[in-house]
């Protein structure tokens, strides 16, 4: 099976819609309710100038069914202007972890990342979603482990 990697555009908004539902039920967020419709601002939010310069968003799909998605931004950093790119989520279908796919979705971030000037860029494991073994094959991509984070509720 091949997977590819296609940049969102304006009409995609169902394939992510597809899979909101299935990524949310795995997260540590299953318990609480999900807004397709705050999902969809957010989705169109990536053709709005300025951020249609801030904000990647691509889909993997084997040709005719969502396979995962990753969406990303950019930024100055806090302390002055070097550009830092970041994730919102990445994220593969079970069935096909394992596979080529998630790096083929990293890969694209990166090469978007740097097109952009972006000097740093980061890859969080927030959402409770096999977080040892994501964070070890980020390790294998090259990236170091240099934030903790808490939560509270």
């Amino acid at each position: 099976m091949t997977i590819s990697i296609v940049p969102s555009k304006p009409d995609n908004w169902n394939f992510s819609a597809s899979l909101a539902p299935k990524i949310m039920k795995e997260t540590r967020y299953s318990e609480r309710s999900l807004s397709l419709e705050k999902l969809k601002v957010i989705y169109e939010y990536q053709w709005i100038p300025p951020a249609a310069t801030k904000v990647f968003y691509v889909m993997s799909t084997d040709q005719k069914d969502p396979v995962g998605l990753g969406a990303f931004c950019i930024g100055a950093d806090w302390f002055g202007n070097a550009e830092t790119a970041s994730d919102l989520i990445v994220y593969i279908d079970p069935k096909y972890r394992g596979g080529r796919g998630f790096i083929k979705l990293i890969k694209a971030y990166e090469e978007w990342a740097r097109s952009r000037g972006a000097v740093e860029l980061v890859l969080s494991v927030s959402t409770g979603i096999n977080t040892q073994k994501t964070g070890q094959l980020y390790e294998r991509l090259g990236y170091k482990l240099n934030i903790l984070r808490f939560t509270k509720e």
